[in-house]
């Protein structure tokens, strides 16, 4: 039975993969400013992909917090987790210039800042904030006061001496 349920389990994991890289295709499709980049097609099946990526990320945080109609999300999450799970580089994702993220922003599918927490004093980058677009508007994704004042202060001690990071995760 439990082979069962974890087909059953995979059919659903595959469905939402292939229904979010479709509504990020929809969405960037109707964006004329995504249509003109002068990128080759293989890059922008890659910025398709990460972008599928994060939509699937928030959409599976929207349904968890009864929001599934929503049309822009915000969750706190790490490059490196994003990299990890994508296969790409750190530097191909956060490139201020030209890494996936910053063309999405600029592209207004996204939003995001690095989050500072106080750790033994002194101020360490625990992760991202990240406003991502869900549905097709006019709107650009932008992160709010309210993200920011509803982001969990993390324990980042604990999780450094407990060994639970991305670093663990990519080795």
């Amino acid at each position: 039975m439990s082979a069962m349920n974890e087909l059953k389990r995979k059919e659903i994991v595959i469905r939402h993969q292939i229904e979010s890289i479709e509504r990020a295709e929809s969405i960037l499709r109707n964006c004329e400013l995504f249509q003109t980049l002068d990128f080759s097609d293989r890059k922008k099946r890659s910025i398709t992909r990460f972008y599928g990526l994060l939509v699937e990320h928030a959409s599976v945080y929207a349904h968890e917090k009864g929001q599934k109609k929503a049309t822009f999300v915000s969750l706190f999450t790490s490059v490196e987790l994003l990299a990890a799970c994508t296969g790409y580089s750190r530097q191909t994702l956060a490139n201020l210039e030209t890494g996936y993220m910053a063309i999405l922003r600029d592209l207004g599918m996204i939003d995001f800042k690095g989050h500072v927490n106080d750790v033994n004093g002194s101020n360490r980058f625990d992760g991202s904030l990240l406003c991502v677009k869900l549905q097709a508007s006019d709107r650009k994704a932008k992160l709010t006061t309210l993200d920011w004042q509803e982001n969990r202060k993390r324990n980042f001690q604990l999780v450094k001496e407990s060994g639970n990071t991305v670093y663990q995760l990519k080795q």
